[in-house]
């Protein structure tokens, strides 16, 4: 063994070769001897594999298909249990979305139009409120991605609406209101495809589809009509989800 160490290898496996030999030369001296095979098997290795253990944590076992399928179902079933107990959301816009089209239409057949788009200042408030209260809700829930994007998808339609109605009513005039309605049908059906929710999938279909009714009905009545589909797209099915709710809790 020392005579094997005394012969200097090529320059690049100067090192690899040294480990090598000091391997053959402590197998022999305490250990059980090894096989032609084995000594040949361990001298392929570069020399960090020899030294450094693999360390037992860092193997992790991969998700076979049906459990990545399972752990998806889970979470969109956790989404859309959350998305149905939150039916207090969809009563207070419903509500809310009401009263200000209802006043609004009220204040245009008194023909004081200039000032019939003032109930809708409250809608910001709204709007802080429920992204307070969402927030509020998340930290005492584990987090969801499939939740996650629901919230942040209602946010940024929530966002543009505000400047589409605040920013440009004047140059859209009697085309907002389909163009709310649109923007509101599109994010409803996407949320309801998400997790699958039949009710938010039904919601988003009606408003989508009311979205172009609306552009034949006069501006005047238009105010009416998002009053009315308020109340059918967001009040009556808000109730119905915090009523099965209650019923399930019970």
């Amino acid at each position: 063994c020392d005579r094997a160490l005394l012969r200097a290898p090529p320059p690049r496996l100067v090192l690899l070769a040294g480990l090598v030999e000091n391997v053959k030369c402590s197998v022999a001296r305490t250990g059980p001897k090894k096989s032609h095979s084995e000594i040949i098997s361990l001298s392929a290795l570069p020399p960090r594999a020899v030294r450094k253990p693999v360390h037992p944590f860092s193997v992790t076992t991969p998700f076979t298909p049906e459990e990545s399928i399972q752990l998806i179902d889970s979470i969109i079933k956790k989404a859309k249990n959350r998305f149905e107990e939150n039916g207090f959301a969809f009563i207070l816009w419903g509500a809310v979305i009401a009263i200000c089209s209802f006043t609004q239409s009220y204040l245009i057949h008194l023909n004081k139009a200039s000032i019939s788009w003032y109930p809708y200042l409250i809608m910001p408030l709204v709007a802080a409120f429920v992204f307070f209260y969402s927030n509020k809700k998340k930290r005492s829930s584990t987090s969801n991605p499939i939740a996650s994007f629901y919230g942040i998808l209602w946010l940024i339609v929530g966002i543009n609406i505000m400047i589409i109605a605040f920013g440009f009513s004047p140059y859209l005039k009697e085309n907002l209101v389909p163009l709310i309605l649109l923007l509101l049908g599109i994010a409803t059906l996407l949320s309801g495809s998400f997790i699958k929710s039949r009710i938010l999938s039904f919601c988003g279909l009606i408003l989508n589809c009311s979205a172009f009714v609306a552009f034949l009905i006069p501006w005047k009545d238009q105010s009416t009509f998002m009053g009315i589909l308020a109340i059918v797209a967001f009040l009556i099915p808000g109730i119905v989800m915090k009523l099965k709710s209650t019923k399930q809790n019970v």
